[in-house]
């Protein structure tokens, strides 16, 4: 059998029907040994959950809540096609499938493109290891709907009925984080402790894992009027540490230096606010924490020089104009409202 696989792979031939009943019977091992040395396509042996693993494994700057949104993105793909299925045999009329099933699963258009692009990524990975020559996903995912700018604005009006409406300091804290200092929340709000917080010099250190991959790993944040009173409530009920006590912590006890653990173990933090404000009967975006990031944004894009404001929230300028930046009834008020550039020259109507 081995002899006639070499001799097809050298005049370039089909096997003969025989030998092609051979290999389906043969098991995966067997057929791993045969791929090694050249004598069968690698798609025969490759399942969805190899190439998976092999792209997971150069994702190493994806950490925390990035990582573990990828693997339900990955398990989501594996309950539909199957962990074992061989990567070659998936069609493109499967994924169309899948793309309906995630539909009927009521995800919505923005999280149907997440997982779609998970599954891309994945078949891209056994393109480019020519396991498949060509990705099976890659047209359905421009079929999509996605609306960049899904967030909305949030006044500074309905921004305080929202604190209102949280139960607890911390709750409000975090959310204060968001509105009023821009910060991506729970991911970079989560890892804040009260060392981070300088209060001589009125600013905040913010370690952002999505910036550490451009060597950007943190960032210094105002303390905003708007959001002082909120930390300083916060710092009352926390224990004063001297430097040295500090120093001698153990692991278990430097936990406590957390500035919100509220967020500590907790996934899906932006649920639990949605919940909570329904049952407090308060009108609030689904996508609350983005939206409360981009109302900061562009509310400080309109009193300090944009590069400072991306500075601060840690983005770029081409970001903030795509998916941050909203244009909103002021800014035309005050255009309509502004006295006219030709007041000091003459002009014929």
């Amino acid at each position: 059998r081995v002899t006639r696989l070499l001799q097809s792979r050298i005049y370039g031939v089909e096997v003969d029907s025989e030998t092609a009943l051979w290999l389906n019977r043969c098991d995966r091992l067997c057929l791993k040994a045969l791929a090694k040395h050249g004598l069968v396509s690698k798609s025969r042996v490759w399942t969805l959950k190899d190439a998976a693993d092999i792209f997971s494994s150069r994702k190493v700057h994806v950490k925390g809540d990035g990582r573990r949104c990828w693997r339900l993105w990955i398990d989501t793909a594996y309950c539909f096609f199957g962990a074992e299925r061989l990567i070659g045999q998936v069609n493109a009329q499967e994924v169309v499938e899948y793309e309906q099933w995630l539909r009927r699963q009521g995800k919505s258009e923005d999280g149907i493109r997440r997982y779609l692009k998970a599954l891309v990524s994945i078949f891209q990975t056994a393109v480019s290891a020519d396991v498949i020559r060509v990705n099976p996903a890659r047209a359905i995912i421009k079929q999509i709907h996605w609306e960049p700018r899904r967030s909305v604005f949030i006044p500074v009006e309905q921004a305080l009925e929202i604190l209102d409406a949280l139960p607890t300091l911390q709750m409000r804290t975090l959310f204060a984080l968001a509105r009023w200092a821009g910060l991506r929340c729970p991911s970079e709000a989560r890892k804040l402790r009260w060392s981070d917080v300088d209060w001589r010099q009125r600013r905040i250190t913010v370690a952002s894992g999505k910036t550490a991959r451009f060597n950007r790993p943190c960032r210094d944040v105002p303390i905003f009027p708007e959001l002082a009173p909120y930390l300083e409530e916060l710092s009352r009920s926390h224990p004063k540490l001297t430097p040295m006590q500090a120093w001698s912590m153990d692991a278990r006890q430097r936990e406590t230096d957390w500035l919100l653990p509220y967020c500590q173990g907790r996934f899906s933090v932006g649920a639990t606010f949605c919940r909570t404000l329904a049952a407090a009967e308060v009108t609030a975006p689904t996508n609350l924490f983005r939206s409360a990031r981009a109302s900061c944004q562009t509310e400080l894009a309109d009193r300090y020089s944009l590069q400072v404001v991306c500075a601060w929230l840690g983005n770029s300028v081409q970001t903030a104009a795509r998916y941050y930046l909203k244009v909103l009834p002021e800014h035309f008020e005050r255009a309509v409202c502004a006295p006219s550039r030709l007041e000091n020259y003459s002009q014929k109507v």
